[in-house]
């Protein structure tokens, strides 16, 4: 399969919110299709892609936050990275610095992002400018 038909069929899965377990075999297979898959379908643990988020420190810091908690198998991928320092005070309990920087990371212009953003006068200000647009 080529590139783009991979990308192609994951993004149809993550349209039509596919669980078939063909689709789930199929989103397991990458780290961002894994994550993507969990963020988008299934808001929350996608057992199945959890090998392959990681192995990529960013797609593993992201899933902690989605995960509401720490995610073990992805934490010697994350040691290594530039987000040790943000996983490590997420876990640690700033669970509103972890979610903003998550708000950022991906660039989420939800109205309830929105609205969690504003409460946050460092974040906040970064959110209007580079995200928003304000």
């Amino acid at each position: 399969m080529s590139i783009d038909y991979q990308e192609r069929r994951a993004l149809y899965i993550i349209t039509t919110r596919d669980m078939s377990p063909e689709s789930r075999e199929f989103m397991a297979s990458r780290a961002k299709y894994a994550f993507d898959y969990a963020r988008h379908v299934l808001k929350g643990r996608f057992e199945e892609g959890e090998d392959a988020i990681a192995t990529n420190a960013l797609f593993s810091y992201l899933y902690a936050i989605i995960l509401h908690g720490r995610f073990p198998k992805g934490e010697i991928t994350i040691s290594f990275s530039k987000y040790d320092r943000f996983y490590k005070e997420f876990i640690s309990g700033d669970h509103n610095q972890g979610m903003a920087h998550y708000l950022m990371i991906t660039r989420d212009r939800s109205p309830e992002a929105r609205a969690f953003m504003v409460s946050d006068s460092i974040y906040g200000g970064l959110y209007r400018v580079f995200i928003v647009g304000d």
